[in-house]
């Protein structure tokens, strides 16, 4: 076996952090205190108070101490062994061929240092983190990396780069921006504020957002308002947020691999293997739809969220470019037309629910109204928040519903469906697809019409609806006998991949 190496000290710090934390704040601002007005009797009756609380401290550390020195790696033939454990000392091989992808995370507060987060992927493990994390040096790192390179990529195959504008990703940071994610985020940097200074800063950030927009008159009632500005600050954060970790954008293939470079503060390199993508993602909403501007983007374990960065491919642009460039720099997961669509007679099946939604609220609303003329202006204003998104919902069901299709190349097949307010299209590898599922409501049996369900590869499943679609089409395409009848029990049983 090679010689082991280890992480930095510094990871004593992040693996007890959650712990101290709670214990350490309190500490510092009572030692800050005695310092400001030093008598030796207030720090001997303090550090009598304080015993326990500092013994727990030690104890803590020197656990994480331990731990740390435990955890002990080394890069063999066969892949990385990783040897880790307090008590009871645990071996993880990790085989090169195995692994899906590597990041390498730089964070701002760790630049400076010139420390880094490297970590390994692969489709086994848990979902919520990767298999393997450390952190090292950026010396350190960059060697591993030049190892894991040298065993798997070879340097004589050609390199294909891609190198969007800043127009591109500042339209591409406007697409991604969203209220949901805008509003976790967020929430959870005010609170890690509040708890590093010990205040509630989002009760301070609510009595002054209050009292600012009691100054802004827009004609509107205040609770409408506030929202209305509420809405306007988070999704700006979230807009700011994927401005950053978007910027200085590049792709390079060689061999097997993508290498992909993004962010200006936080720093992030990652190595994705093309042979384990889940699936290749092109995406649009309903303003971009008309204009045929799409973004493409990876399914790939390792590359995405749970390593801090989004799984984009390519920002957005024109969908002949963007399909240029897939074309040019991963052929084997180049998008096709459909070959088999939505039937047009089982729309109604697919818009009933937004209709509905929109009806009954417009309904209970006028019966409020009625019954609490008083709050007219409140009402009007509830009716316009809740009412205009369930319009959007179905005017997205609608557009995807024209759009939704399933065609079969080469390499695999091309699913075109709806996700939320997104209109989808997903091109995926035939051994990367789990089982087909086929069903239809009570309501379609007459129809012979069904909603395909396709199950993906990978730690967490992946699932890709498609409506509407009829049984036989469905059944030719994807190399499987038709449905005999319409015997709900049958259709509603999964059908393996034959190609996988």
């Amino acid at each position: 076996m090679k010689q082991t190496m280890r992480s930095n000290p510094i990871n004593i710090l992040e693996r007890t952090s959650k712990y101290l934390i709670l214990l350490l704040l309190p500490l510092v601002r009572t030692v800050w205190e005695l310092f400001v007005s030093f008598q030796f009797d207030l720090v001997y009756s303090w550090l009598s108070s304080v015993r326990w609380t500092l013994i727990v401290v030690l104890i803590i550390l020197a656990l994480g101490w331990y731990e740390w020195y435990r955890f002990r790696f080394s890069f063999e033939p066969y892949g990385l062994l990783v040897l880790r454990g307090i008590f009871l000392q645990k071996e993880l091989k990790l085989r090169y061929a195995a692994v899906t992808s590597v990041s390498l995370v730089a964070p701002w507060y760790y630049r400076p240092f010139g420390i880094v987060r490297l970590a390994f992927d692969t489709d086994a493990g848990n979902s919520a983190r990767t298999d393997f994390s450390i952190t090292i040096s950026k010396k350190k790192a960059q060697n591993l990396l030049d190892v894991f390179r040298a065993q798997n990529i070879s340097i004589q195959s050609p390199a294909i780069h891609y190198l969007p504008n800043v127009w591109s990703i500042a339209f591409f940071s406007v697409l991604t921006s969203n209220l949901v994610t805008g509003a976790f985020y967020f929430t959870m940097s005010v609170s890690q504020v509040g708890r590093l200074l010990g205040m509630d800063v989002g009760r301070w950030l609510l009595v002054h957002f209050t009292s600012l927009l009691s100054y802004i008159k827009l004609g509107i009632p205040p609770i409408v308002s506030f929202f209305f500005w509420m809405a306007i600050v988070v999704w700006g954060y979230s807009f700011l947020r994927n401005f950053e970790r978007t910027l200085r954008f590049s792709v390079v293939r060689q061999d097997d691999f993508l290498l992909i470079h993004s962010g200006v503060f936080t720093r992030r390199e990652n190595l994705v293997r093309i042979s384990h993508v889940n699936a290749l993602l092109l995406q649009q909403n309903l303003i971009c739809a008309p204009f045929g501007i799409v973004s493409a983007a990876l399914s790939c374990t390792g590359y995405g969220p749970k390593t801090g960065t989004s799984n984009v491919l390519l920002p957005t642009g024109r969908a002949g470019k963007i399909v240029t460039e897939l074309q040019h720099m991963l052929p084997e997961l180049a998008p096709a037309p459909r070959q088999i669509r939505a039937r047009k007679d089982c729309k109604r099946f697919f818009l009933m629910p937004p209709v509905f939604l929109c009806g009954g609220l417009l309904l209970f609303f006028i019966t409020l109204l009625f019954l609490f003329p008083a709050l007219r202006m409140t009402l009007a204003g509830g009716l316009v928040i809740t009412e205009i998104p369930s319009l959007w919902w179905l005017l997205a069901r609608l557009i995807g519903f024209y759009r939704a299709g399933v065609a079969k190349t080469e390499n695999g097949y091309v699913f075109c469906y709806l996700r939320g307010f997104r209109l989808m299209t997903a091109c995926v590898p035939k051994e990367r697809i789990s089982h087909f599922l086929c069903y239809h409501s009570r309501m379609q049996a007459s129809s012979h019409s069904c909603h395909l369900v396709v199950s993906l590869y990978g730690e967490q499943r992946m699932n890709l609806f498609i409506p509407c679609l009829d049984e036989q089409e469905v059944h030719d395409l994807l190399n499987v006998e038709p449905f005999e009848g319409i015997d709900e029990e049958k259709t509603n049983k999964p059908i393996q991949n034959p190609e996988s």
